[in-house]
């Protein structure tokens, strides 16, 4: 099982220093704000972001005295929980990838309609 943590009941939801929530649906990571804003972030951008979240709070902006210890390991602790995020985002493949739109697809629960009377000729 991945590290990513069980909050609020859900699998998979990364909650940001902000407060916002993250969560990998279908390829893609999907963001929603406490204010209510709902976003679908590329794989490739969270990567993007995440990096410059680490170079913004890296080690060397702590001993420069920009950011407390307890700032950095929050971020850092977030940055973790988001790779392995995208890392679930990337199992689940790539909405444009038609293998694993028709895997998705096969996945989906089906239903038949059975009828209880059966007919004797």
């Amino acid at each position: 099982m991945s590290n990513v943590p069980l909050i609020g009941g859900q699998h998979g939801v990364v909650i940001g220093p902000e407060g916002g929530r993250y969560w990998a649906e279908n390829g893609l990571i999907k963001h929603v704000k406490v204010d209510g804003d709902y976003k679908v972030l590329q794989v490739r951008d969270v990567l993007e972001r995440l990096k410059g979240i680490n170079d913004l709070y890296g080690r060397k902006s702590m001993d420069k005295g920009f950011h407390t210890a307890d700032e950095v390991d929050r971020v850092q602790r977030f940055i973790c929980e988001m790779t392995e995020l995208v890392r679930k985002a990337r199992e689940q493949g790539m909405p444009t990838d038609p293998s694993a739109v028709r895997d998705r697809v096969r996945r989906l629960p089906t239903s038949a309609r059975i009828s209880t009377k059966f007919n004797k000729f």
